[in-house]
């Protein structure tokens, strides 16, 4: 099995520190009680404003833990999938990083369904990564 490392995770790492970057950021500007939870465009359960931190937090496990099951899931076609498992762990990242910001938003009076954009987002990442193994498979039955 290939060892995970930073280079191999360079993407995700970087929309780990980008969402922790603006939890910084706005965490000064959230009201004391953020939400975390809807139904729709209501809002379910809130938070304190401290959970904003919680989104870099989840994506930073992700890329740590869930690359590695990835590719060990992947053991037997690595080799003609090496980068698989990065781009999903850098997809999950994003979509959570589009959850923080969809917070933010909301905080500051945008209102729509999250569904809008993540649906879009996980459709996006699986032809991504549909795309991906079908062009490997191309390159590696032409070698």
């Amino acid at each position: 099995m290939r060892s995970s490392s930073f280079k191999d995770n360079v993407i995700a790492f970087l929309v780990v520190c980008i969402a922790a970057l603006t939890a910084c950021l706005v965490y000064f500007f959230l009201p004391d009680k953020i939400p975390m939870q809807w139904s729709g465009t209501s809002v379910i359960w809130y938070a304190d404003k401290i959970a904003i931190f919680s989104i870099p937090i989840i994506s930073a496990i992700v890329v740590i833990f869930l690359k590695p099951l990835i590719d060990a899931f992947f053991t037997n076609q690595l080799s003609l999938l090496p980068k698989l498992s990065g781009i999903i762990a850098a997809g999950i990242a994003f979509i959570l990083y589009s959850c923080e910001l969809y917070t933010i938003a909301f905080c500051f009076g945008v209102r729509m369904q999250i569904e809008y954009i993540v649906f879009p987002e996980l459709v996006l990442l699986a032809i991504m990564c549909f795309s991906y193994v079908l062009r490997m498979r191309k390159i590696s039955s032409s070698s």
